[in-house]
């Protein structure tokens, strides 16, 4: 036998043999590593039934450490293809982790700077987030027609109309007020979120820390 060579099974499984070993063959019985020196390819085809003898087709040895290898029956069937498993290069996972920590902190600083800017239209906090929220539905209700508005006609004597800077004259009147202000929310919302997930799709398709830092300053709306 001509080493290295392989060895197709009649399951279709393949073996790839790089030098005398002991072996078990199909029916069980357990060959000496010596035999593999003396026989040649019909032989072992002939003592090993259903045993086939395919020549190895290798690529050139890899400049990365080999950790170790597939086999494949080439397209013609006539030989077994080997693909060398490779380590990854020196630093690979360093490179990785230092990737990862960009992307996270490029992630925080947008949704930092997010934050800043809504602030320039609303107050933080998830308690006054719902605050609004409840705020800007009772003021629909009113401006519908009805419906209860208590944090509304707590606010009567209280909120400034902007247009005269007294407090509002009517129930009406602060709805319309609120309404209004809702709405230059909801437009000034839709650029700064559309700008944030905009540049979070970027920075989680930047390939290393270079082009993440590359990604600002964020093209936030003016």
């Amino acid at each position: 036998m001509i080493f290295p060579f392989a060895i197709m099974a009649a399951d279709a499984s393949l073996r790839v043999v790089r030098g005398a070993e002991a072996f078990i063959g199909p029916d069980g019985t357990q060959h000496p590593a010596g035999a593999l020196n003396v026989w040649s390819a019909a032989d072992l085809e002939s003592l090993c039934p259903g045993w086939r003898v395919l020549p190895l087709v290798e690529p050139p040895a890899p400049a990365l450490p080999v950790i170790g290898e597939t086999a494949a029956l080439t397209a013609d069937g006539a030989a077994v293809a080997v693909t060398w498993l490779t380590a990854p290069p020196p630093g690979a996972g360093e490179a990785a982790a230092a990737l990862a920590r960009a992307r996270a902190e490029a992630c925080q600083r947008v949704d930092a700077e997010a934050e800043a800017l809504r602030a320039r239209f609303l107050t933080p906090g998830s308690g006054q987030a719902m605050s609004y929220l409840i705020k800007a539905q009772e003021a629909r209700a009113v401006l519908a027609g009805g419906g209860a508005a208590p944090i509304l006609t707590a606010l009567l004597g209280i909120e400034l109309d902007p247009a005269t800077g007294a407090p509002a004259a009517s129930l009406e009147r602060l709805a319309a007020i609120v309404d209004a202000e809702a709405g230059r929310w909801q437009a000034a919302e839709a650029g700064i979120d559309a700008a944030r997930r905009g540049a979070k799709i970027r920075i989680a398709a930047a390939p290393g820390p270079a082009e993440v830092a590359a990604l600002f300053p964020v093209a936030w709306p003016g």
